[in-house]
């Protein structure tokens, strides 16, 4: 049903053409493409690969630094990052086609960060090694970004978006995380130190916490260092299982520690997150990597590989 509403060009968001490109269109298809790439993953259905090449095209025929393109700095929320945020699933779909079209986007993404207006978000963190200074601090879309820098750094080898990303994880790490495994008030990065808890402080939005881990499991799969796997057990033990209502589902978009959390099926960013972030504890708790069996996290399940050749099975109890 999806694929069936991708007009000709490949566009495949909600907006009206007068107002295209406008908002969080771009964002739009950034879940799009996530989506379809990760059925296309499971899958290798044709149809779903074709849908992203279509989107990914029309993203390269329209930004860029070539006459007649747009700035897509300008066509995103919160300093641009929303837009730039697409960066992630542009390099998943370079790696399904070799397509050098969308490597070169991605890489016109990250040059687009100091754009005028743009959220400098490389520059600054190498400057300045604080989240709360880049751009409006705005966390999710900032943590997509990281993500998306992560995925840059697998393809190119750029030291620099590693550092980067480091430096702000090592921020967050020291000034902006809560003891439960989530950052951000009123979604944004505060000054450093600056934790708030009330209600209406309106803490750990399920988007960020669910970025957050997303953002761990890439350096733990990465760099293979134990302290990115003590922040992804932080995490899922405490503030994303806690934000999540056991009776039916139903996620809190905010949890804070004072007051009631109040769940919700709504049709809101956080309800969508919550479930990628619970669906993502099997391949969180234990995997192969170079033949090697790693168990990150302690928890109820059943898991059967093979080791040079041989049969194992890992059996978790509650």
């Amino acid at each position: 049903a999806l694929i069936a509403c991708q007009e000709p060009d490949g566009y495949l968001g909600t907006y009206p053409a007068t107002r295209r490109w406008t908002g969080w269109d771009v964002w739009v298809h950034k879940y799009n493409l996530i989506g379809l790439l990760s059925y296309y993953e499971l899958t290798a259905a044709p149809a779903a690969l074709r849908a992203c090449r279509g989107m990914g095209d029309l993203l390269v025929r329209t930004f860029g630094e070539a006459p007649g393109q747009r700035d897509i700095i300008g066509a995103g929320e919160h300093m641009g990052m929303a837009a730039t945020a697409v960066l992630e699933p542009l390099c998943k779909l370079y790696r399904f086609t070799a397509d050098l079209r969308y490597l070169e986007f991605c890489e016109y993404l990250v040059r687009s960060y100091d754009h005028p207006h743009g959220p400098r978000i490389v520059t600054t963190l190498l400057e300045s090694g604080r989240v709360y200074r880049v751009a409006n601090g705005k966390a999710y879309e900032m943590l997509s970004n990281l993500n998306g820098l992560i995925d840059l750094y697998r393809l190119s080898a750029n030291k620099t978006l590693l550092e980067a990303v480091l430096r702000a994880w090592e921020n967050i790490v020291r000034c902006q995380l809560y003891r439960t495994g989530t950052l951000s008030a009123a979604e944004h990065f505060q000054p450093d130190g600056q934790l708030l808890t009330l209600q209406s402080s309106n803490v750990g939005e399920m988007c960020v916490t669910v970025t957050w881990l997303q953002l761990n499991w890439r350096l733990l799969r990465l760099t293979g260092e134990a302290r990115f796997g003590h922040e992804i057990e932080r995490t899922v033990y405490n503030h994303l299982l806690a934000a999540q209502d056991v009776s039916n589902g139903n996620v809190s978009y905010y949890t804070s520690w004072a007051g009631c959390k109040e769940f919700t099926d709504a049709l809101l960013c956080c309800v969508s997150s919550g479930p990628r972030g619970i669906s993502l504890i099997p391949q969180l708790a234990c995997g192969l990597q170079q033949n090697a069996l790693f168990l990150n996290l302690y928890v109820a399940g059943r898991m059967r590989c093979k080791s040079d050749g041989v049969p194992v099975e890992v059996v978790g109890e509650r």
